[in-house]
């Protein structure tokens, strides 16, 4: 078990926070002494900071923080491994060791960070990349302290603190180091070097040590030698002197040739000499000694009163009480509690079962749901059980939430209707006024066409020449432009682009326009920068504009007139030798290209000028130079004849325009509706949250217990969903009174010593964390209140009308006392008033003596503890006739003990004893003179003791007696008195109680006043004779007492340790092979003696030797044995063993058991981590078996077998004590008798620590582990069946654990087949009949081996044959049902044990190991093993008693459904942490790609962030790792498509066959289970989905002639995800002089490389430009004909019309538009999906997989997406159901059987038929389906 961190108790009344080990020890003075330490302490108490504490009997409060007094922070470099601990046990407090599993993470990830995430998930593997060498060292405290004071790892404070004295008070008030076992890191001195320190216990190296020390020092000393090889024994000089090596020591030095008897030596030790004594039978005596003496915090008057409490009740109701029973002892402590409000928070996920449970009307009266909880919240709530506190109310919610919502899409449709129409209206709007807008704006843009605005407007309107033109184009554009102003937002771009086509002139034949514009420039240029022209010039050049004819050379010769070649400047003379040798190379390209050079290209270039710009020029020519007018003239034709030809392009805008505008208004109506529907989906959960508020505030009680949720959430596990909910649980209290419950427990180790001492004095200790209490209301008081038991308590309240009487678990009560469930009421108008109670443990039997209405009765109940019921027997019996001069006032009532009489004592001191049998009184009476406070029976039944108050009734002091009356001399003497102690103030309360043994009474007396509670051991003698049996001599090793030895201990210690654990054990633990081990040696450091150390080491292996005759095979003498005065741990050299980390711990770990289970009220009861948890134990509520078995965990085993050892075969070992042990691979099981030496066989055999400290007393389940290097040996150590506190059904539900995974059950029994024996093999043969071995062939596969222990050769065949005669009985009887062939095989082996301590009794392990070896492997891999084991305990948890390998193959099934999704799109089992796939029997990860790319798919889309994790992000990642990504530009586009895709589907299916090849290798072993078959049908679903996420759009990018890399399903735009730009190089090198710039056409162009179209090729405007695919700028030769239209090198324009998928109704399916070429006749529009159906599945979300676009136009068109789809139909079958239900089941579990399918494809309602159909029988086929899409027939099939 691992150390836990206790968590305070803030409302505790107690000021005292509890323990670091959760048990406050108070001062005790026992009256014997205490021993001495185990160091030398003189002048501590001087050094230290803080006074000394005068008084030893003076309470000490505990600290308010535990980190404070652990000194463990304060050692540099020191890290706590095992831990000392106390523990409650079941018979006694006792210590315990434990793993601290804190400071070893600490230790762990400092040295490999992230590798100890939790002690369930370590990561050995990365540990063993470390080595450690660990050095053990042990001895004196102040040895070990100098040692660290050495290593400077601590100051002198912490110095001075670890010497100073740890008895019990001292360990309170001043920090210490818990005893344990540390590792200290001295890697700074040496790589990889520890000390493993062993920190004892104050008097663990004294000989005298009381046994509970003895045995945790050879427990430690068994840890500390198992963990080093290596070890250094620091002695103090103090301890060094008391060393004896006399020759009288035990272990004295005898010469080898010594002639002696072989057993001379166990005649040493080994004989006790005992006798019978008979006490005094002359007198009845009794006597008292002083007892024990403690303090306590509580233990004190109580003078703080709070000034709430009320007044009209007395202070004194605060004082501390004396709780007794029989044999338990406690206090009461009462506090007042004003009223206040009690809140706890709550954070908890349960299960669904749990939380209707906890929002149940008994559960939560006053519920409250908070505005916090959102509606999923809320729809949890109501299906988990809030349904059924709020009567219709959901129901008329969800009819009226249905009208709303069918209104809701009826104003959906009517409003889409609506903007249906209005576009209509606007683009018929548009239609008649748009062309006329176009009119106006060119009128805008190109002033200078005025006169020729009818011309224009007529083209625009189609008007033939000579009709009406008359058109307000004012009023008309301003209809158009109020439309596209009011959508400025989603039209401005279709604005800007008809503004561009405006401005861009073009004519059919552009070559004339262009040539008038380009002359007109020149020889506007001309005129404009000409000197010498004359107005003859002038006009020749002006007539050259409209010439047909090349006029360049004349106009160069006019331009240049007046210049000879002399005259020239020398620029003019450069800029003409350029131009020539430019047109030249021009004249050279065009005849390259065949186009025939002009003259015209020998005219000087001018800057470029748009139209807008040259329209604007001409009105200033126009009215500056009139000469102009005829070519301007001429140009405004050509420019009206250019836009009549725009116009045409311009008709289908008004469609556009309207289609945008639908579709912007479609987008703003399922917006706003959408918005809509979430408001009224709020405002109506809103609503019924309020009236669900409304109705449970209606609902609300009177109850102070409230529940408020604030928010519930939905966590999903493997499949199964648990609901986190948080909120708070809120109660508002009375005031009224704490009654806290401090159990007083004694320890284990007087329980012993008390068995042989009667006169031994006890230590108890109180208990105090988290003690039991209960609060009682002002009104509210206890009348009688008594321990019943050792955890039970029986407690009477009046709370003014009736007496309560509550009989309940300790822990329990306050639950039943405020419910008022465990108990009986009592009204005093028919028992009487005043009455007075008596309880008898031994009978269980509750009296209640009351008078009322003249007359006296006795009511008898009878009690039942494991019921917590209080039953009446019979009816009143009436007393009044004994009393016939009036009836008494009776004060005490009290049972004599172990009898049905009952002693009553009233008013006038006449003590008379009434018998319930004969229903009379005994002839004689007692008078008591003075006044009696109380009246006590002696627990053993041999007397009454009475208080006694003889002072006078005016005086006010008390003369207090104890008086003394032997029940069997009852009323004929005068009896006993003794003394009041004279310590003991007179207030102080007093009971009898025993501690230990009934036998032994103590009389306890609580003086508060005194702050102290004591006790007198009485000694009572009867005249009936008592025997006992006394050791009149003891043998050197029984006590210790007698020893003259004091502090060999600190050597013997080794033997002890051979002597209790094996030294060769037949199957030992085994490290890796990479481990170097060094000869195992001892360095004692002592000041004197050094030479003897050696000597005296041997002669203790010899005479260990001799006496046990255990097999050591010589490694006892091979360990090296040195002493020295001096150690300089950082100087001194020694070969220590090199080994690694991860395997390190894991023997560490492995020394330590764990508890697995235990068994309490008929049930099993499974741990988790080991630890008894009432929280784990309510979460399990509702669960089913997987869901059990996914919540157990076996702490720091679980990574040793799901991962470290995983591919390791196990053999169980189970012992039941009848002690079973299991192996991984074989199980044994030990199994016998109580304290038959099962756990010392055990240890010997499989290497185990088992009875340890704390392990004397197995309760439930333990398990071990030894690690060898073929397989993991595992001990399971079993409580013992026929347990007088276990019932038949707890011990059959152990048998069957026990049973079901051994394979070899080794049952250890006494010499005679004892009847005992007989009914354990009952027990098994009735486990045989629940759990069926026949359905469950993994399990049940054991031999039995009967092993009779303490057979001599002689009797061997003899013993064989008794037990073969029985066993042959049951076998006749039983017949084929016997528990042999049921539970074993048939197989069975009786194996006659020789008697311990011969050299045979450890020879017979080998054959025990070879009888192993032969079996057959059942539990091939650890973690199987492991899941076998959990799914086993789950079924007995869950009463489920059907196969084993349904459970696991449900279990392994949902864990990979539960990863599915994961694997597939991460490839790991964890995206968060990269765990790989793995083999989960044996932890082998899977070879894969070290880099896994990140696949979409939906299932794993709430595990990132939605906008990391989509279909375009996969798609780019897997883009990325393409490996021929850079060479798209190298290949053809369609080639580097076709890569791409190849690389994608080989990634899926990679990825897809890993994940397959994962649950094939998880699913191989349970054949074809309709679970495993669901798994794999979810698998292809979700492969197929995988595969579909990764189709490629692959049609023409919208910017560029690449291909489209979106998922073929994208919205928007094509992307070819590249820049759009053309990578390559221009191709006309050879004009370009230096750097050759690359190609400025568009990605993926045809035809040549170009950087500027408008520089090597005409470069204008394609004439069919805008439409999708067009490059936009002509691709022909510059001044290629005229006749030609401009066209660029797409090969594919964009018809760009709609696409034709809208059906007769007008409902648009496809928004897209047509991708088909315009230039090819088509009549069907089609966008760039013909081969998809964009309908989705009508079964699923998935889209139709028909291979036609318009699939959907066929109106019986069936869509399905192609994958399996479950059945959702009930199933029609009578199937087994009802079978079911009338099977007789088992009549072990007392609750009913659930048989629960945890598979989503199955579902079972109990008492009902209804069980929905499994898809693997009922599936749904696709008979036919044409290719067009016809109708697909649908086949329901069985």
């Amino acid at each position: 078990m691992t150390d836990q961190n206790q968590p305070s108790n803030d409302n505790d009344m107690l000021s005292s926070p509890p323990y670091t080990d959760g048990i406050h020890e108070p001062v005790i003075n026992s009256g014997d002494g205490g021993n001495s330490a185990d160091c030398d302490h003189r002048s501590v108490q001087a050094q230290l900071k803080e006074p000394p504490n005068t008084n030893e009997n003076q309470p000490v409060d505990p600290p308010n923080s535990q980190a404070t007094m652990d000194l463990l922070a304060r050692v540099r470099g020191l890290y706590r491994l095992l831990d000392l601990i106390n523990e409650q046990g079941t018979g006694g407090i006792v210590d315990k060791i434990i793993i601290s599993q804190g400071s070893i993470k600490q230790f762990a990830n400092n040295v490999q960070p992230d590798s100890y995430r939790s002690e369930t998930q370590t990561d050995f593997h990365a540990l063993d990349k470390h080595s450690i060498k660990p050095l053990g060292l042990y001895g004196s405290i102040t040895s070990i302290v100098d040692f660290l004071h050495k290593l400077e790892r601590i100051d002198h404070e912490t110095q001075t603190l670890l010497v100073a004295p740890r008895d019990e008070q001292s360990g309170v008030t001043r920090p210490s180091l818990r005893p344990g076992l540390y590792l200290l890191d001295a890697s700074e001195v040496n790589p990889g070097l520890v000390f493993i320190i062993f920190w004892p216990e104050d008097g663990t190296w004294l000989d005298s040590s009381v046994s509970s020390v003895a045995r945790n020092r050879v427990t430690f000393m068994r840890y500390l030698t198992k963990l080093c090889d290596q070890i250094v024994c620091l002695i103090s000089d103090e301890h060094s002197q008391n060393l004896v090596w006399k020759d009288d020591s035990p272990y004295a030095s005898r010469s080898e040739d010594e002639d002696e008897e072989p057993d001379s030596l166990d005649a040493f030790d080994r004989v006790y000499t005992f006798s019978v004594e008979q006490t005094n039978e002359e007198e009845e005596t009794v006597s008292a000694k002083k007892g024990f003496t403690l303090t306590y915090s509580s233990i004190k008057v109580n003078t703080e009163i709070d000034s709430e409490f009320p007044e009209d009740i007395s202070p004194n109701v605060l004082q501390t009480q004396l709780l007794v029973g029989d044999i338990a002892q406690a206090l009461l402590s009462i506090q007042f509690v004003p009223s206040r409000t009690q809140t706890k928070n709550v954070d908890e996920a349960w299960w669904p079962r749990a939380l209707e449970s906890e929002i149940s009307a008994k559960s939560s009266p006053n519920l409250i749901i908070s505005d916090t909880v959102d509606h999923d919240g809320l729809r949890i709530l109501l299906d988990n059980g809030l349904k059924g506190r709020i009567g219709d109310l959901e129901k008329i919610w969800r009819e009226q939430r249905s009208l709303d919502i069918k209104k809701l899409e009826q104003d959906r449709k009517d409003e889409k209707s609506k903007h249906q129409k209005f576009v209509n209206d606007q683009v018929t709007i548009l239609k008649a006024s748009f062309p006329l807008y176009i009119v106006a704006r060119v009128m805008e843009l190109f002033p200078i066409l005025k006169a020729h605005e009818e011309d224009l407007i007529r083209a625009a309107m189609n008007k033939k020449l000579g009709e009406n033109v008359e058109f307000d184009l004012q009023i008309e554009s301003a209809k158009v432009e109020s439309l596209l102003q009011s959508h400025r937002n989603i039209l401005a771009p279709k604005v800007e682009k008809i503004e561009a086509e405006i401005k861009t002139l073009e004519s059919g034949h552009k070559e004339r326009y262009d040539s008038l514009k380009r002359r007109i420039l020149l020889v506007e240029d001309a005129i404009q920068n000409g000197d010498g022209l004359t107005d003859h010039d002038i006009q020749r050049l002006v007539d050259m504009i409209q010439s047909d004819k090349d006029c360049s050379n004349e106009f160069l010769a006019i331009t240049r007139k007046g210049e000879d070649g002399e005259n020239k400047s020398t620029l003019a003379a450069v800029k003409d030798a350029v131009t020539t040798h430019i047109n030249a190379g021009l004249d050279v390209m065009k005849k390259a290209v065949g186009v025939t050079p002009t003259a015209e290209g020998n005219l000087p270039s001018l800057s470029p000028i748009d139209d807008v710009s040259f329209a604007t020029k001409l009105e200033d020519l126009e009215a500056s130079r009139p000469v102009f007018d005829g070519a301007i003239a001429e140009v405004k034709i050509q420019m009206v004849t250019a836009l009549a030809k725009k116009f045409n392009r311009f008709k289908p805008v008004p469609d556009e325009i309207g289609r945008e505008l639908q579709s912007l208004l479609d987008s703003k109506v399922k917006q706003e509706f959408d918005k809509r529907k979430d408001e009224e989906a709020n405002m109506a959960w809103k609503s019924l949250k309020q009236q669900i508020q409304a109705h449970l505030v209606a609902q609300s009680t009177d109850s102070r217990a409230s529940f408020s949720i604030h928010h519930v959430s939905r966590e999903d596990r493997w499949n199964f969903s648990r609901f986190r909910v948080k909120g708070t649980r809120s109660s508002q209290t009375k005031p009224g009174l704490i009654h806290c419950i401090i159990p007083l427990e004694t320890r284990e180790e007087d329980l012993r010593r008390s068995a042989d001492n009667s006169d031994h004095v006890f230590r108890p200790v109180f208990r105090q964390y988290l003690p039991p209490k209960f609060i009682l209301p002002f009104g509210s008081t206890i009348k009688f209140v008594k321990l019943i038991g050792k955890d039970r308590c029986l407690v009477v309240v009046w709370d003014g009308l009736m007496y309560q009487i509550t009989l309940d678990r300790v822990d329990n009560l306050a639950h039943s006392i405020e419910t008022g469930t465990a108990g009986k009421k009592l009204y005093p108008e028919r028992i009487g008033e005043h009455p007075c109670f008596a309880v008898d443990e031994t009978k269980r039997l509750f009296a209640v003596v009351a008078t009322g209405n003249g007359s006296m009765q006795l009511h008898v109940f009878s009690y039942d503890n494991d019921a917590n019921t209080v039953v009446l027997r019979g009816g009143p019996i009436n007393l009044t006739k004994w009393w016939p001069s009036g009836l008494p006032t009776i004060y005490h009532a009290i049972f004599v003990s172990g009898t049905e009489e009952i002693l009553l004592i009233d008013d006038t001191g006449d003590a008379r004893i009434f018998s319930l049998i004969t229903e009379n009184f005994r002839p004689s009476t007692l008078k008591i003179v003075g006044n009696v406070t109380a009246a006590f029976s002696s627990t053993d039944g041999a007397c009454l003791f009475v208080i006694v108050d003889s002072a006078p009734a005016e005086s006010k002091e008390k003369d207090l007696r104890i008086k003394c009356f032997h029940w069997a001399s009852f009323g004929i003497n005068d009896g006993h008195e003794i003394p009041w102690p004279g310590d003991c103030s007179s207030s102080a309360q007093v009971a009898v109680s025993s501690l230990g043994h009934r036998r032994i009474s103590h009389l306890i007396f609580l003086d508060l006043e005194e702050g102290q509670c004591q006790s007198l051991l009485l000694q009572i003698t009867c005249k009936s004779s008592d025997f006992s049996f006394r050791s009149s001599k003891k043998g050197n090793f029984v006590d210790g007492t007698s020893s003259s030895s004091v502090n060999n201990c600190l050597l013997d210690c080794h033997a002890d340790v051979w002597t209790r654990y094996p030294v060769y054990p037949v199957i030992r633990r085994e490290t890796t092979e990479a481990a170097v081990h060094q000869p195992r040696s001892i360095l004692f450091i002592s000041g004197s003696s050094l030479p003897r150390f050696a000597s005296y080491f041997a002669n203790i292996i010899r005479d260990f030797e001799k006496k046990t005759r255990k097999p050591t095979k010589g490694a006892l003498k091979r360990i090296k044995v040195e002493a020295s005065a001096e150690w300089d741990p950082l100087s001194y050299q020694l070969s220590v063993s090199d080994l690694q980390l991860g395997d390190w711990l894991v023997g560490l770990f492995c020394l330590i058991p764990i508890h697995l289970a235990v068994t309490d009220s008929n049930r099993f009861i499974p741990l988790k981590d080991g630890i008894i948890n009432p929280e784990f134990e309510r979460s399990l509520l509702g669960a089913n078996v997987a869901q059990i078995s996914d919540s157990l965990s076996f702490g720091w085993y679980e990574s040793i077998f799901s991962s470290y050892s995983a591919k390791k075969p196990v053999r169980v070992v189970t012992s039941m004590g009848m002690r079973t042990i299991a192996i991984l691979q074989v199980v044994y099981a030990f199994i016998g008798e109580q304290s038959v030496g099962k756990s010392f066989a055990l240890n010997h055999f499989v290497d185990t620590s088992f009875a340890g400290s704390a392990m004397r007393c197995t309760e439930g389940v333990w398990l071990s582990v030894t690690p060898t290097r073929d397989y993991l040996l595992v001990a399971m150590d079993f409580e013992g069946v026929h347990s007088i506190e276990r019932s038949a059904q707890e011990d059959t539900l152990l048998v069957l654990l026990n049973a079901a995974i051994s394979n070899f059950v080794i049952f250890r029994n006494n010499f005679a087949f004892s009847r005992d024996i007989a009914g354990l093999f009952t027990s098994f043969q009735s486990s045989a009949t629940v759990l069926d071995p026949a359905a469950n062939p993994q399990l049940f596969n054991s031999t039995l081996g009967i092993i009779i222990k303490d057979v001599i050769d002689s009797d061997a065949k003899e013993i064989v044959n008794e037990f073969q005669q029985k066993f042959q009985q049951i076998v006749q009887q039983e017949r084929g049902d016997n528990f042999i062939s049921k539970l074993h095989k048939g197989k069975l082996d009786i194996i006659p044990w020789p008697v311990i301590e011969s050299s045979r009794f450890y020879e017979l392990f080998a054959a025990l190991k070879i009888r192993l070896d032969r079996q057959s492997v059942t539990h091939h891999h650890a973690a199987n093993f492991l899941s076998t084991l959990k799914m086993l305990m789950a079924k007995l948890k869950a009463n489920d008693w059907g196969a084993l390998d349904q459970n696991l193959a449900i279990q392994r099934a949902n864990h990979l459904s539960a990863h599915l999704a994961v694997a597939l799109a991460f490839g790991t089992i964890d995206h968060i942490n990269g765990e790989p796939l793995k083999d989960l029997e044996t932890d082998e990860a899977f070879d894969m790609a070290p880099e896994q790319p990140l696949l979409f798919i939906d299932a794993a889309s709430n595990l990132l962030d939605p906008g990391t994790y989509t279909i375009a992000l996969c798609l780019m990642r897997i883009r990325q790792s393409f490996p021929r990504l850079m060479s798209r530009y190298q290949m053809a586009e369609t080639d580097f498509v076709e890569a791409l895709r190849a690389h994608i589907n080989e990634t899926i299916e990679r990825r897809i066959q890993d994940v397959k090849n994962w649950l094939l290798i998880n699913t191989v072993r349970f054949g074809e289970k309709a679970e495993i078959s669901a798994l794999f049908r979810e698998f292809e679903n979700m492969a197929k989905e995988l595969r579909l996420a990764a189709l490629l759009c692959a049609s023409k990018c919208s910017s560029c002639g690449l291909l489209c890399l979106e998922h073929n399903q994208h919205q928007g735009d094509h992307d070819c995800k590249t820049t759009h730009k053309c990578a390559n190089l221009c191709g006309f090198v050879d004009q370009h002089e230096s750097d050759i710039p690359g190609c400025g056409m568009p990605a993926g162009h045809d035809g040549r490389h170009v950087c500027k179209p408008n520089v090597h090729l005409c470069g204008l405007e394609c004439h069919l430009n805008p439409r999708e695919g067009c490059l936009e700028a002509c691709s022909k030769p510059t001044g290629h004909s005229s006749d030609e239209p401009h066209t660029c090198a797409a090969t594919i324009h964009a018809c760009g019309k709609p696409c034709s998928l809208v059906t007769s109704d007008r409902k648009v399916i496809c928004r897209r538009t047509c991708v088909l070429d315009c230039n090819r006749p088509h009549e069907r529009h089609c966008c760039e999906r013909p081969l998809t159906c964009p309908v989705k599945c009508q079964l699923c979300s998935s889209f139709c997989s028909i291979g036609d676009h318009f699939h959907a136009l066929d109106e019986q068109a069936v869509h399905l997406c192609g994958h399996q789809h479950a059945c959702q139909r009930e199933c029609q079958h009578p199937g087994i159901l009802g079978s079911i239900q009338s099977t007789n089941l088992p009549s072990i579990p007392k609750r009913p059987v659930a048989y629960r399918a945890s598979s989503q494809s199955r579902r079972v309602k109990s008492g009902t038929r209804e069980i929905t159909c499994i898809p693997s029988i009922l599936r749904l086929f696709i008979i036919a389906r044409s290719v067009a899409g016809n109708v697909a027939t649908t086949v329901h099939c069985l």
